[in-house]
């Protein structure tokens, strides 16, 4: 079962998932997100545990056209014939986008008049068919009004009385039927997906039949409050926490995943725990449109919001922010700054955790000096400070202005001389000059870590830093973090210039615009050349604001995830097929870093294209230089990439996910060094390198683990190895570093982009075999086969195919593709076959011509 599950930690150094010492993943503690409002509620998942728990679990569905949907065998337990009957579930909408929304069907999706659930706009309606050639029993009878995000109880019921339809609890509709009889003989359910191509876009709950009983006959009954358990009639009971693809009725159908694999969502459902979240701050801004930045936080509670362009008090929305998550929040639809319909927005979440962050509200003293206690378990390096209560100004401590200075987000000014701070390990202590007497105030409190953080898998990890930098108006102003930043708030303390806010989901882009915002002005995104992100820092641009000469420039800076091995490879590559309408138009489960588009079965190129480099691409077939004249190519998304609103039908996409011990992205300027060091944040020594030059024609240079450093290959090229005694530098790659002999690549300042892999047990497998000319299995120690295989002998000339499970990986032939080619695919050679641990190779193809070398690439 390829389901995806995830798993919170509870505090900052317990022991790591995998059993040793850790702490935190900074994946846990901070997010951006992105979203687009649509104007009525819906969820954010962005797996950051702020509020309740929930005892329950659920099933994502992506609702694209060919997306995934489960089905149990075909059997006479699911007709519903002409007797009693329930069918209930939970159902919660994500939004109105999605191939027409069917939740649940009894028949097998072909369009035989079976029952089904349709969703027509908001309205839920129910059909059933006693011909099986047209709806002639029941025909759009409502089971009522949903609301997007949120979660409702759906129940169809029949007995002697007829059928009656409820959502929530309320009876929408009820007809007499007699004792007319449901038309099939034998049948199936379909969840996520009813009749012909049509499927679901949101999550499934508790989906429960029953045949012979009718649970529910009245006008209304009482919600349940804890997941469903199994009643005597019960057929099938399905979608819960424990193990969500298991029938736990008595019957024990077999359930199966077709069209992809369901997001498992073990945390996130109806019902409510008894745990509480570890609580935080929500950050929200809307990216077109000149309007608030909104805060929300735990402590002052749900719907409670500041802004940081303004100096109002607390301002109630009783519709805005809904709930904090365990995986997120909720939003409603009362507040354009949050969720406007077709708008796009960004979202920083901030969980509460030592040595971290924290949240804590207190009243100022009524005479003299003020002082607060916190949870943060460190000294604070940057305090944000707002009287809820009054217009007062904001209030900021940084620690690289001083004790004696403040700053205010509501204004660009610089450190002001006024009042003072005191912090230590436990409390803060704020002058009587910046604070009313005997009034209510948040206190937003960050941490610095320098070599002390407790973060990641071996509890050693920073995640957080608030520094300072001294401007020099000039490129090259390299500031070392020790970490790659995904967050970075930048102020000029010296000057009365603005806040500027960045992060590597909008687009902090090597060599190229970047997107920024403004907290202490409503203004909308704007995009320009001030920022590059680096494996160990950040380099700010000529550009005053962020790099003024002679100024102290202070910041605060989150460390890029995520920072855990992935254990499932449906976490990290994604495949989608003919690119959908709307943004984004490849779709996946989460963000995606780099990416590979083409029509496999035209005469199109391999377009190569990643977070870190922005809208331009590179053909995998050729030398040229990275194209930018086509802007779709964006990655400013949580669940895929791209941004062409049409798009020719027969587009695939192969994503990859950045991870450590995984695959990384490098971008960097070549120098004239014969021994160059590039650091890298793959965290793993790189067994295979694809490295271009972006500017000017190159070679896609390719480094592999079993041909050494002496080696290369060329990606774009047919050529066996060739052989060069430094080209990949002269001393070894490690686990931060890669190295080169720039010379061999190019000229000094040349931009370039690297992209690494390596092997994780059960997720990729980076290795080589030599042919035998007989069939041989290439174990790559997965469990369900391969989805992805690329393999290229090295002793001889042959292309680099290609093999991907969406197009097909069967015993027989399958389609392949040629990487270094802009050739449609081939169907004609059976030289792949699947094979559990990994893949097979079959007798008598080119890729297994005996004695011959092969390296291969290959992704569960």
């Amino acid at each position: 079962m390829a389901t995806k599950k995830k798993l919170l930690q509870a505090a900052a150094g317990t022991a790591a998932a995998s059993g040793g010492a850790g702490g935190l993943n900074v994946e846990s503690l901070f997010s951006t997100y992105l979203y687009e409002g649509n104007g009525s509620s819906q969820t954010i998942q962005n797996g950051v545990n702020l509020g309740q728990s929930y005892g329950s679990g659920s099933a994502r569905f992506g609702g694209t056209a060919t997306g995934e949907y489960l089905q149990t065998p075909v059997s006479t337990d699911f007709v519903l014939g002409s007797g009693d009957f329930t069918i209930e579930f939970w159902m919660n909408v994500t939004s109105s986008s999605g191939n027409n929304q069917e939740p649940l069907s009894f028949g097998d999706g072909t369009g035989d008049y079976d029952p089904v659930f349709y969703l027509s706009g908001t309205t839920l309606q129910f059909y059933g068919s006693t011909s099986g050639t047209a709806w002639d029993l029941l025909s759009g009878v409502s089971v009522g009004t949903i609301t997007y995000g949120t979660w409702h109880h759906v129940a169809v019921t029949r007995n002697v009385d007829g059928v009656r339809c409820y959502l929530d609890g309320v009876q929408g509709s009820g007809t007499g039927i007699g004792s007319s009889s449901f038309s099939q003989t034998s049948n199936q359910v379909t969840i996520g997906r009813g009749q012909d191509t049509k499927r679901f876009y949101g999550y499934l709950s508790d989906v429960h039949f029953v045949k012979g009983t009718a649970l529910y006959t009245g006008s209304s009954y009482t919600l349940p409050t804890s997941a469903t358990t199994a009643h005597a009639n019960t057929k099938l009971l399905t979608l819960q926490q424990d193990d969500l693809l298991t029938d736990n009725s008595t019957t024990g159908h077999t359930i199966t995943e077709y069209g992809g694999s369901i997001y498992d969502e073990p945390v996130f459902g109806p019902f409510d725990a008894d745990e509480a979240g570890e609580g935080g701050l929500v950050w929200i801004k809307n990216r077109e449109t000149t309007d608030w930045h909104a805060l929300f936080d735990t402590e002052r509670g749900v719907g409670i919001q500041l802004a940081s362009n303004d100096t109002r008090a607390n301002y109630t929305l009783s519709n805005a922010l809904t709930s904090f998550n365990s995986t997120g929040f909720s939003l409603g639809n009362d507040n354009s700054a949050v969720n406007s319909n077709a708008e796009d927005f960004a979202s920083w979440t901030f969980r509460k955790a030592p040595k971290f962050f924290d949240v804590q509200t207190f009243t100022s003293a009524s005479s003299g000096n003020t002082t607060f206690n916190h949870d943060l378990g460190a000294t604070p390096a940057f305090v944000i400070i707002k009287n809820t209560q009054t217009s007062d100004p904001w209030v900021i401590y940084h620690v690289e202005t001083g004790n004696d200075k403040y700053l205010s987000f509501d204004t660009s000014a610089a450190g002001t001389l006024s009042g003072s701070f005191s912090v230590d390990s436990t409390s803060v202590t704020v002058s009587s000059m910046l604070m009313y007497t005997s009034q209510s105030y948040v206190a937003y409190l960050f941490a610095h870590n320098d070599g002390d953080g407790e973060f990641g898998p071996d509890g050693d990890a920073d995640i957080i830093k608030c520094g300072s930098y001294s401007g020099t108006g000039a490129s090259g102003n390299f500031v070392d973090l020790g970490f790659e930043p995904q967050w970075l708030l930048l102020k000029n303390a010296t000057d009365p210039e603005a806040w500027w806010l960045f992060d590597n989901m909008r687009g902090a882009v090597s060599g190229g615009n970047d997107a920024r915002l403004i907290p202490n002005l409503n203004n909308a995104e704007s995009s320009y050349d001030n920022i590059t992100f680096h494996a160990t820092g950040f380099t700010p641009s000529t550009n005053n604001y962020v790099n003024g000469q002679s100024d102290n420039m202070i910041y605060i800076a989150i460390r890029r995830g995520p920072m855990a091995v992935p254990t499932d490879a449906t976490d990290v590559f994604f495949m989608d097929v003919d690119g959908n309408a709307g943004d984004p138009a490849f779709r996946t489960t989460d963000a995606v870093d780099f990416s590979m588009i083409r029509r496999p079965t035209t005469t199109d190129p391999f377009r190569a294209s990643s977070r870190l480099t922005g809208s331009i691409f590179l053909d995998t077939n050729t030398t040229a230089a990275e194209d930018a004249t086509n802007t779709n190519y964006v990655y400013d998304y949580n669940n895929g990439f791209g941004g062409w609103t049409t798009l020719n039908s027969g587009y695939q996409a192969w994503m990859w996910k950045r991870a450590p011990n995984y695959f990384d992205v490098v971008a960097f300027e070549l120098g004239n060094n014969a021994n160059r060091e590039v650091k890298h944040n793959l965290n793993a020594t790189p067994e295979m390198i694809w490295w271009k030059k972006r500017s000017g024609t190159s070679n896609w240079a390719v480094f592999h683990k079993d041909l050494g450093q002496s080696k290369y290959l060329l990606l774009q090229d047919t050529a066996a190895e060739a052989t060069s005694s430094n080209i990949w530098g002269t001393s070894s790659f490690s686990s931060t570093a890669f190295y080169l002999n720039e010379t061999s690549f190019g000229v000094s300042g040349d931009d370039c982009i690297a992209y690494l892999f390596a092997s994780v047990d059960g997720v990729s497998k980076v290795g080589s075999y030599t042919g035998t000319g007989a069939a041989q299995n290439i174990d790559c120690g997965f469990s369900s086969g391969a989805r992805f295989v690329l393999i290229k002998r090295t002793d001889d000339t042959s292309p680099w195919w290609l093999w991907d499970s969406e197009r097909g990986i069967v015993s027989g032939t399958e389609p392949f593709l040629d990487l270094n080619s802009n050739a449609q695919q081939t169907t004609m050679f059976d030289w792949l076959d699947p094979n559990s641990s990994g893949f097979s190779i079959p007798s008598g193809g080119n890729n297994n011509v005996s004695g011959a070398s092969y390296i291969f690439y290959a992704i569960a």
